[in-house]
């Protein structure tokens, strides 16, 4: 049925009006808005018919609407709207009369085109944007119970989510996720919501409510050229409710497995009809998925094996509880008819495991800040806001130490917006994006203070209506990043075709880029020690290195990127292990100089392991027959190579690589994404949404994930053992029973003397990883949704996202790039709604494919696996403005892990207790 106001004014003709009528004709003007949302129609279909007249018009961006040069009479007034019922009203206009509409449609079922703003930054019929875009209502937000608005992603059309526990997951749209994924733009309200200086889309940390969004809007594809960097795959924006449209108090209680405990409130109110308000909390709490990291275990056990104070050890201390409690605070001002003001703030603090791609990370008090304002007047939109990251008692599992962020972000961002007639508008704005990191050394180390980041760009698009049935969108944008050279150019080009108003067809061109982090730029931390002490059968060496036998160190390649030292050989040069044993004996100049990487440049050394240890090689009669200083050689008559071996950081094992490993790092530049797209949506038969996207992508300059650039130099103990039984002074019997223990002794396997490392560090204890471009790739992929609305009552909702390519083989390991993410997906809901909107129920069935995954230290496999969700949410008839919402997350118990590093996740069946007052 359709809710509709219809307000009739009848005004005298007094001379000329704004609409320049002519004498003796009058006027039919008006406006239709969204019964839902109160916001204007842009786009409905207007017609005015009598016996002598037929004629139309469709209203404007802002739902209002004009039909001038009546002659008096009797009228049928028509409007219609691709997604709302019809509405035909008759009226009567005198000669000189002009009448007014004032027109509230109610949807129709569910909301198939609704009003969108995030894919051109303006108000845009679902229908009409020129953009691949998904939007979920307040109603099907609001029938799930859910931690996080990541929860609300999953099964939509070309999403890729990574669920990583019981509050964190990673998304990002069209591939290329990983454990610290920061690809997606994520807004509220406009503001970017991603974790200032590393980028990451932290859910967890957004501390808007469930009971505060008015929808989500999630476009795919390339945004740079409205949204700056950083946007090349897609926009997800959470919209909350205006508190003059929704006045009240609403309470929450809930809980259910994992022992999920969760409170809420909301309130919203006015002052008046001028100023608005409204305040919102969230709490919850939990146990998440246990999992146990062997690398961590076998640390931990080691950091308590040497220490006298276990309770102090935090390598390898999980704790598996999870808290978050968000506040969120607003106030509106109408401070005239066309000017608002909206300020906000709001905050959050959690406890909860993080990953990354050095390992995970144990998040304690962490906290996440805001403050925001935006000003609107007419067309023009100015926005500032300021993000604020704590990371309170945080410390990395892997070696406990502490990682302190308080890094921050501050934005000013201001659009205007004009036409020139009624075909042609335009758009432009300003952005300006100053990061500033503050890790206390902590994550950025050396470069703690030169590491601020400003980003200041500007935009202009241009939408001319060639046709009624064509349109062209044309934009371009300019950014400048201190921190990397010259200017970054990001064009958009779109040409939409509408045979009909429920058809849309596009084809679009998107050239976006994304710039590398601070944290890839200009990290330098520590992420595991690995000492002598860890393997007793290194005590020998303690000696002559100490207790660390390496670290494995992230190191940003700002500002020169990494070089190696070659010697006339071509090969790459070494630092020793043994450096300041090797400058006390006079053998090398200082501890850091460069060697070949030979076993021969560090023999000294190992004659004196080899001679301390003769003892578990000869027995004790022939210990006392000979000279062991005279029996081993001062030098070695012949060359002995090292062995090039990369570390595997998941396992702290060693991989045998070649000395071409060794390659030169560049510094970081910003990865080209170009992007052509062709696509389709529209309603076919008044009944079924459908929305076809295919597209090929290129990216240029790929930025990796962390690799391991330094080889570790090990020795070949055979080839050794070879020379050795030329070189030895010593009887048969003595010769062959050393050469023999050294050829066959296991434990010089794990003897590393030394590390190809490059001028910009140069010593011989940091293994390296860092990150680099590591090429282009290209991918073709395809996304097709549908829905059926059958009736009021019933829905389905299908999806299925293809991509060509899944892993990109580079010219060695380091370069392999994976998707990080499947080749094929499957997303299906079915919802059911009672006519009277007392009861919502649906099932949501996601398919993932298996993929290759890679991202820093973890390389595999992730296999497939399909989940079914339960959602059902009931008003209760007894209880007058009572929902209760059961979700029961994997219906079916499937145990399976998203990614590597990861626990497995089991079903989650939550219940929550809704009340408005």
């Amino acid at each position: 049925m359709v809710s509709l106001r219809v307000t009739i004014g009848l005004y005298f003709w007094f001379g000329l009006s704004a609409f320049s009528l002519q004498a003796g004709t009058g006027i039919v003007k008006g406006k239709v808005v969204d019964a839902e949302t109160g916001q204007g129609l842009p786009g409905a279909n207007v017609l005015v018919r009598s016996a002598q007249v037929n004629t139309g018009t469709a209203t404007a961006p802002s739902g209002e609407f004009a039909l001038p040069n009546l002659p008096g009479g009797r009228y049928t007034v028509t409007i219609t709207f691709i997604g709302y019922e019809r509405f035909t009203t008759r009226v009567a206009l005198a000669d000189g009369d002009s009448l007014f509409l004032d027109v509230t449609l109610q949807p129709v079922g569910i909301l198939l085109n609704p009003v969108t703003i995030t894919a051109s930054k303006r108000p845009e019929k679902l229908l009409d944007a020129p953009a691949s875009i998904t939007v979920l209502s307040a109603r099907e937000v609001e029938s799930r119970v859910a931690l996080t608005a990541a929860e609300h992603l999953k099964a939509l059309p070309a999403v890729d989510i990574i669920t990583a526990g019981l509050n964190q997951s990673r998304v990002v749209i069209r591939g290329f996720n990983n454990l610290l994924s920061g690809s997606l733009l994520s807004l509220v309200d406009y503001r970017i919501t991603r974790i200032p200086a590393i980028r990451l889309n932290a859910f967890q940390m957004i501390s808007t409510s469930n009971e505060d969004v008015e929808r989500v809007e999630l476009v795919s594809g390339p945004a740079s050229a409205l949204y700056g960097p950083n946007s090349a795959n897609g926009v997800m924006h959470v919209i909350t409710k205006s508190p003059f449209d929704s006045k009240g108090t609403t309470v929450s209680l809930g809980g259910g497995e994992q022992s999920v405990f969760l409170t809420g409130a909301r309130h919203a109110g006015t002052f008046g009809d001028k100023v608005g308000y409204k305040i919102s909390f969230q709490h919850y709490s939990g146990n998440d998925f246990v999992y146990i990291d062997s690398v961590e275990a076998q640390l931990r056990e080691e950091a308590l094996r040497n220490t006298t104070r276990p309770d102090t050890v935090k390598v390898g201390k999980r704790i598996f509880d999870i808290n978050s409690t968000n506040l969120d605070a607003r106030l509106d001002f109408r401070l005239a008819r066309d000017l608002t003001l909206v300020t906000s703030a709001g905050f959050s603090r959690g406890d909860n495991i993080e990953m990354t791609d050095q390992g995970a990370a144990q998040a304690l008090k962490a906290g996440f800040s805001y403050v925001q304002a935006r000003l609107r007047y007419r067309n023009f939109f100015f926005h500032t806001f300021f993000n604020k990251i704590h990371t309170g008692e945080t410390y990395f599992l892997r070696n406990g130490q502490n990682i302190i962020n308080n890094s921050s972000l501050f934005a000013v961002q201001a659009q205007h917006g004009f036409s020139l007639g009624p075909r042609q508008n335009f758009t432009y704005g300003l952005d300006v994006l100053l990061t500033r990191p503050i890790t206390a050394g902590t994550v950025n180390g050396r470069n703690e203070d030169n590491d601020d980041v400003n980003e200041i760009g500007g935009y202009l698009q241009s939408e001319t209506v060639l046709s009624k049935k064509l349109q062209l969108v044309a934009a371009a944008r300019l950014d400048h990043h201190n921190r990397l050279p010259g200017l970054k150019f990001s064009p958009r080009l779109a040409l939409v075709f509408k045979p009909t108003p429920s058809d849309n067809f596009r084809v679009t061109f998107n050239r976006a880029y994304t710039t590398p982090t601070t944290d890839q730029l200009f990290t330098d931390t520590i992420g595991t020690t690995v000492s002598t002490r860890t393997d007793p059968r290194l005590e020998a060496l303690r000696p002559y290195i100490g207790d660390t036998l390496y670290n494995i160190r992230s190191l940003g390649p700002w500002p020169n990127g990494l070089s190696f030292k070659y010697g006339t050989d071509g090969r790459p040069q070494m630092v020793t292990v043994f450096g300041d044993t090797l400058a006390r004996m006079g053998q090398i100049p200082e501890a850091n100089a460069y060697l070949a990487p030979d076993v021969n440049a560090v023999w000294p050394v190992l004659r004196q392991l080899f001679i301390a240890n003769a003892g578990e090689m000869l027995p004790d009669f022939l210990l006392n027959l000979i000279n062991l200083e005279e029996v081993f050689p001062q030098q070695l008559s012949r060359q002995v190579p090292g062995v090039f071996k990369v570390i595997n950081p998941e396992t702290l094992g060693f991989d045998e690589v070649d000395p071409s490993w060794v390659q030169d790092v560049a510094p970081l530049k910003e990865s080209i994404n170009t992007t052509f797209e062709v696509g389709y949506k529209g309603l076919l038969h008044k009944k079924l949404l459908a929305s076809v996207d295919v597209y090929h992508t290129r990216i240029e300059d790929f930025i990796g994930t962390l690799r391991v650039e330094t080889p570790s130099v090990f020795i070949d103990r055979k080839a050794l053992a070879e020379v050795l039984a030329d070189d030895i002074q010593a009887p048969d019997v003595v010769k062959d029973l050393l050469v023999s223990s050294i050829a066959n002794d296991p434990r010089i396997d794990s003897l590393a003397i030394g590390i190809i490392s490059p001028t910009q560090v140069q010593n011989g204890t940091d293994v390296l990883l860092t990150y680099r471009n590591l090429g282009d790739v290209s991918v073709i992929g395809a996304d097709v949704s549908l829905t059926y609305q059958f009736n009021q009552n019933w829905s389905l909702t299908g999806n299925y996202s293809f991509v060509n390519r899944d892993f990109f083989k580079g010219k060695d390991a380091r370069f392999d790039i994976a998707l990080n993410a499947p080749k094929h997906k499957v997303g299906a809901i079915v919802w059911y709604r009672t006519s009277d909107n007392a009861f919502d129920g649906s099932l949501r069935l996601r398919f993932v494919d298996s993929f290759p995954a890679r991202s820093g230290i973890f390389t595999g496999k992730v296999d497939r696996y399909a989940i079914l969700d339960l959602n059902a949410s009931y008003w209760l008839p007894f209880l007058n403005g009572t929902r209760l919402t059961l979700t029961v997350q994997n219906l079916t118990n499937n145990k399976h892990q998203e990614f590597l590093g990861l626990p497995k996740i089991e079903r989650l069946a939550w219940l929550r207790v809704t009340h408005v007052l």
